[in-house]
């Protein structure tokens, strides 16, 4: 489901950058120390949303099979940043990703009424 959700998010909200964090994977000893050094967090996401308006400037979704569930770190990490005003997210497939879009007005080729604004983030910050 992951490649897919990201192969949609990227087909219908081309303005959406969408990235996963490499966070996981099993690892050496001394690579867990070198990534932890570079920054790596433990419970971040799998894929971080920046939206162009009406959207959040970001987010992020956990993208879990059917029955999956958000680890310890993972819970942590989602209160930190809900407390932060951050939209996140559970989702399992497109649907949900569709219905998160939507709640948080994405903008999206699938609802005209959200279509993107391309750099009016950016224009808006440069006349601040």
């Amino acid at each position: 489901q992951h490649i897919a959700i990201v192969a949609w998010i990227r087909t219908v909200s081309p303005s959406t950058i969408c990235f996963h964090a490499a966070n996981g994977g099993l690892r050496s000893k001394r690579e867990a120390a070198l990534f932890k050094a570079l920054g790596v967090l433990p419970g971040v996401p799998d894929l971080t949303l920046i939206c162009d308006p009406p959207g959040p400037a970001l987010a992020f979704l956990e993208v879990k099979a059917a029955g999956g569930y958000l680890s310890p770190e993972q819970k942590a990490f989602r209160a930190r940043v809900e407390a932060m005003g951050v939209p996140y997210a559970v989702v399992r497939n497109i649907d949900d990703v569709r219905a998160i879009f939507r709640e948080w007005h994405v903008p999206s080729r699938e609802h005209e009424e959200h279509q993107p604004v391309i750099g009016a983030r950016r224009e808006a910050m440069a006349a601040a």
